[in-house]
């Protein structure tokens, strides 16, 4: 007696491009707040360059830790994919958690390509 052939498996789809990979948009992956020294670590899907970087479009709500608002004053620390930026207190505040907050003129862009960062708005930290 004769069996039939198993049924043919259908593809996963098509395979991803490397160069969809490589021309992503730049994206937070994770942003970290310490509120011991005041700063915010923010890393990327991809390296970074931050030549540019207005540290003035990078502010904190933190209304649990400190009870206060904080703008960015200093680039501390920086890897391929990530920066570390240290805040200055600007305002008392009460309530609301720890928010970060980044204008899209931030001046971080990808390094491959120089696409800009878009920044974000009201983002609970830590992230994600």
């Amino acid at each position: 007696m004769l069996s039939k052939a198993p049924p043919k498996r259908k593809g996963r789809g098509r395979a991803i491009e490397p160069s969809a990979i490589l021309n992503a948009p730049l994206m937070l992956v994770s942003a970290t707040y310490d509120s011991d020294y005041s700063s915010v670590t923010l890393t990327f899907n991809a390296e970074i360059n931050t030549d540019g970087m207005a540290l003035e479009e990078f502010g904190v709500l933190d209304g649990v830790f400190a009870e206060e608002q904080f703008v960015g004053s200093t680039n501390t620390g920086l890897t391929a994919n990530s920066v570390t930026i240290e805040m200055t207190p600007v305002e008392v505040v009460s309530g609301g958690g720890v928010r970060l907050t980044v204008g899209a003129g931030n001046g971080i862009r990808a390094a491959s390509d120089g696409s800009p960062w878009e920044g974000v708005s009201d983002l609970a930290l830590p992230f994600p």
